[in-house]
């Protein structure tokens, strides 16, 4: 997909946060991590949509 070995670590980051709330019942909402989120899933978005249909 091209995303910088950056934005692979914040959503890595994100899903260990994920587990952590849905296993272990740890909550820890961090603005910063979720506005980074938002923006990398509306790049891949924008990359899957440019994606040429599957035949």
């Amino acid at each position: 997909m091209g995303l910088s070995h950056a934005k692979w670590r914040v959503l890595d980051k994100c899903h260990k946060a994920r587990n952590l709330a849905e296993y272990e019942g740890h909550l820890d909402v961090n603005s910063q991590l979720l506005r980074e989120l938002v923006s990398i899933s509306k790049e891949i978005q924008a990359l899957v949509k440019a994606l040429a249909p599957i035949k």
